[in-house]
């Protein structure tokens, strides 16, 4: 029947009169049920005709199309087809291409070249967020292709596996890649041509970029870090100057969560002219100006910030792009949060929230629910700050649970082991090969050697026996190990997320309470328990889960306490010089208050009536000691100041503190002279 269907429409148009007499006829003949059939085929099989007529106003289009048919061979029209479809991102006029390769394919029977043609359907609908579709063609492309044909099988897995992260299934999208790179790693290239080659090797470059913002996003860094590389060295390798480019700003996005802004900075620009210099799509480069636009916005340049995300959006806008305007959206709401312009950005965050629903991106979600929950309580319209801030937990927590984290890393040793078991049946069956070879040639005249050769061949095949079980016992050893450091990891990821809860409940209840004092003393506590969330935070982030980066969590503490009481980095300077030490637990929390307290005192009073100023941080070891400094230029302490007599929580904190460390204190202040305050601390344990 679909055929018949098809064999309607494959007629000139100047026909239609007798088709549609020849289709009624069909249709009275038909069963109720074939009716339905009946109709949902012919409405199919007639939009996709007229799909497929050339636009006759795009030259690009009609210049192509009659390149196709100078082509003598099915696989290279459908592979040039196909190939354009891809090379100008999948844009509008590039469904002429899509439709005309599946109409070729299917008039010659081809299943092979037809799932190439659905391949380029699916991505068609992946680019413009219509994620059902999109699972359809790659349903279709899927069950056409074959194992001969290692570059589609991948590249299929590897589009699945963009539709599981846009659902927050990270699980199974990293499921997906390690497949696919399994496929491709695995794949008998002495069967390929050296074009289908390089396209193994520019796939798995893909792949590991593509892994290593996954890994980003549920804040493993540290794997990310090793893929992203490993993605940029093997693009440099293959000379493609916009895969440089992407993976680059890929890195630079996850720079800026590190709070890294001006390497971020840096990478984000060198990614752009990557891009413009291999002549990637204005959307591509749209890419970089969003996150060029979000460094600077995080370096307090907000002006220069907007700017570059109105560009990206406006270029997201005439693409059609849906996942770049949310994101640019989320950006420019929160630089108006940032700028108190909070109606602004609860206009950008609900329209990017809309979207996000729509197009089921739960990143996109959580991201909007975050910058809505600020904007509202800011406009002290508690209500719906609350709304959207159960929803960004809610959100949150469905894309970082433990179990997440847990099933990754579990999956990465996985594919580890199930690809040296691979080499190993692979080597398995070599030694077998060559026994049997040496067998028949000893059976021809050689019995006594025979002999002694299969005793020698038992010999080393029972102490390979014996060393395969030892290495089995080993790897059993690293895996016990391996799901320890990831119970202790998961521990340490919620004790963070419980304590960021706290702090977003004091951050609330601060806004409801007009007592200046009181509300002061519950942000002080809410900078206290923000100091210990991000040490735990830090631990979790640790490859050997002991300790914690002195140098790495003393940048970022300061720096949220400068975002806290609002202070403008240009004109208040932060000098720190910290010596690339790790700390334990026991000496890092007492340590790390004790900075917020100082950092906060200076932040607060060190210039009043003052616009510009300088603080410097020391910490140094020396000898068998631990040196710590916080100094300013600031107005200086009273003369009247004693700390021993001070009934201030933050000072009765400092002393407690100290004790626990066993540190010496010293202060030297003089009027409008500044203030220096040193510790020289004994019991401490440096990893």
């Amino acid at each position: 029947m679909r055929k018949l269907v098809e064999f309607l429409f494959l007629i000139n148009r100047k026909y239609t009169l007798a088709i549609f007499s020849l289709t009624l006829a069909t249709y009275h003949i038909l069963s109720p049920m074939n009716r339905i059939f009946f109709c949902f085929l012919f409405v199919m099989s007639f939009s996709n005709y007229w799909a497929q007529i050339p636009d006759k106003k795009n030259p690009l289009v009609d210049s192509i199309l009659v390149q196709v048919d100078t082509m003598p061979a099915l696989k290279d029209k459908v592979m040039f087809l196909v190939g354009n479809a891809g090379r100008h991102r999948y844009q509008d006029f590039t469904a002429n291409f899509i439709n005309k390769s599946i109409q070729l394919s299917a008039k010659n029977g081809s299943n092979k070249f037809l799932a190439h043609g659905y391949y380029s359907k699916a991505n068609y609908h992946y680019y413009r967020s219509q994620k059902d579709s999109a699972a359809h063609f790659l349903f279709l492309a899927d069950s056409l292709s074959t194992q001969n044909d290692p570059i589609l099988k991948a590249l299929i897995y590897t589009t699945m596996s963009g539709l599981d992260m846009h659902k927050g299934n990270y699980i199974e999208a990293n499921n997906k890649l390690f497949k696919a790179k399994s496929i491709l790693e695995t794949a008998d290239t002495a069967e390929l041509s050296e074009r289908e080659k390089f396209n193994v090797k520019g796939q798995i470059c893909v792949i590991n970029n593509t892994l290593a913002t996954n890994y980003s996003k549920v804040d493993d860094f540290e794997t990310a870090v090793y893929y992203y590389d490993l993605s940029y060295k093997a693009s440099i390798e293959l000379k493609n100057t916009i895969n440089s480019g992407i993976i680059l700003a890929n890195k630079g996005e996850m720079l800026i969560k590190l709070g890294k802004f001006n390497e971020a900075l840096e990478i984000q620009k060198q990614g752009k002219e990557l891009k413009i210099k291999g002549g990637a799509p204005a959307r591509s480069i749209a890419n970089s100006d969003l996150n060029i636009g979000i460094a600077f916005a995080k370096m307090n340049r907000s002006e220069e910030g907007l700017i570059n995300i109105d560009n990206a959006l406006s270029v997201f806008e005439k693409v059609n792009y849906p996942s770049g305007i949310m994101n640019s959206l989320v950006a420019r709401g929160e630089i108006y949060n940032s700028i108190n312009k909070y109606n602004l950005a609860i206009s950008d965050c609900e329209k990017s929230k809309s979207i996000s629903i729509e197009k089921i991106d739960l990143r996109a979600k959580m991201e909007s629910c975050k910058c809505l929950h600020e904007a509202y309580s800011n406009t002290k319209n508690y209500k719906q700050a609350l709304t959207n801030h159960e929803i960004y937990l809610k959100t949150k927590d469905s894309i970082f649970n433990e179990k997440n984290i847990k099933k990754l890393t579990q999956m990465e040793l996985q594919y580890d082991f199930e690809k040296k078991q691979e080499v190993k049946e692979l080597e398995v069956q070599a030694e077998k090969k060559e026994s049997n070879l040496i067998i028949r040639g000893l059976i021809i005249g050689l019995s006594l050697l025979f002999i002694v050769l299969l005793l020698l061949y038992r010999l080393i095949k029972l102490r390979r026996k014996k060393n395969l079980l030892l290495k089995i016992k080993n790897e059993k050893i690293e895996k016990e190990v391996k799901e320890k450091e990831i119970l202790l990891k998961e521990i340490h990821h919620r004790v963070k997320n419980n304590l960021q809860v706290i702090s977003s409940l004091l951050s609330l209840q601060s806004r409801q309470i007009n007592n200046p004092q009181a509300q002061q003393a519950i942000n002080e506590g809410r900078d206290r328990v923000r100091a210990m969330a991000l040490i735990h935070n830090n631990l979790y982030q640790d490859k050997d889960l002991v300790g914690v980066e002195a140098q790495t969590y003393i940048e970022k503490l300061a720096q949220s306490l400068f975002q806290n009481y609002q202070v403008n980095q240009e004109k208040i300077k932060l000098e720190s010089n910290i010596d690339d030490i790790k700390l334990d637990v026991d000496t890092i929390i007492p340590l790390g208050l004790i900075i917020n307290e100082l950092m906060s005192n200076t932040l607060k009073y060190a210039f009043e009536g003052r616009e510009e100023g300088k603080i410097k941080l020391d910490l140094l070891l020396s000898n068998s000691n631990l040196k710590l400094s916080i100094e300013d230029d600031g107005v200086g302490l009273k003369k009247e100041f004693d700390i021993e007599k001070s009934e201030s929580l933050g000072y009765k904190i400092i002393k407690a503190f100290s004790q626990k460390l066993n540190a010496n204190m010293n202060i030297d202040t003089e009027p409008n002279n500044g203030t220096r305050i040193s510790f020289e601390i004994t019991n401490f344990k440096a990893l």
